[in-house]
């Protein structure tokens, strides 16, 4: 399925990389370089989407501030959304980035990699979150009214932002991030250094 998405949306292929590079990873306990190799292949053809969507988005924020140098100095809604949106996907490649790093610190050494999952959501650093926490603080009465108009008005909020770019890319497939761990066999890489050494 993951390949067949990737067929499909090459330019857009970033979470299909990802999801197929840890869904062959976890499924193999015991994986060969081979697999690492391809997992490695996958997660850096990933990055490569993601990049170049952030590099769609730098573009259309530069044309956004231009045309609103124009129009007044403040900072719309639209500028303060793409930011949010451009700080998901600034977290989206530093995982991918440390997954690569210990994708590779595995496959040198011979070893495997063990993979933990949590909820896209963990993806974003906490400090992002801030914000959110004081303004449901500060409307526990709106809140608590269940008024669909002053609801809606809140999840309208900036500081909700981030949290509408995660269900975004969980709407697009990306429902868990994944860690790796290397797993270094001391036996395989005792063997791979007397190789290197005789060689």
């Amino acid at each position: 399925m993951y390949t067949k998405a990737i067929q499909e949306d090459h330019c857009w292929a970033a979470v299909a990389y990802y999801n197929r590079a840890f869904a062959s990873l976890a499924k193999d306990r015991h994986q060969d370089p081979n697999c690492i190799n391809q997992a490695l292949e996958d997660l850096q053809n990933a990055l490569k989407s993601v990049e170049l969507y952030c590099e769609q988005i730098q573009v259309t924020q530069g044309y956004s501030t231009q045309v609103n140098n124009l129009c007044s100095d403040s900072t719309t809604r639209f500028d303060s959304h793409m930011r949010a949106r451009h700080q998901v996907l600034l977290s989206f490649k530093a995982n991918i980035n440390e997954a690569i790093k210990t994708a590779h610190r595995a496959r040198d050494s011979g070893g495997s990699v063990k993979v933990e999952e949590t909820l896209v959501y963990f993806m974003v650093p906490l400090e992002n979150f801030l914000s959110l926490a004081v303004l449901l603080t500060q409307s526990l009465t709106h809140i608590r009214s269940r008024d669909p108009v002053k609801l809606l008005q809140l999840i309208s909020h900036p500081s909700f932002d981030i949290v509408s770019e995660l269900r975004c890319l969980e709407s697009l497939g990306l429902t868990h991030v994944y860690t790796l761990e290397a797993q270094i066999s001391l036996g395989r890489f005792l063997a791979k250094t007397l190789l290197r050494i005789i060689r």
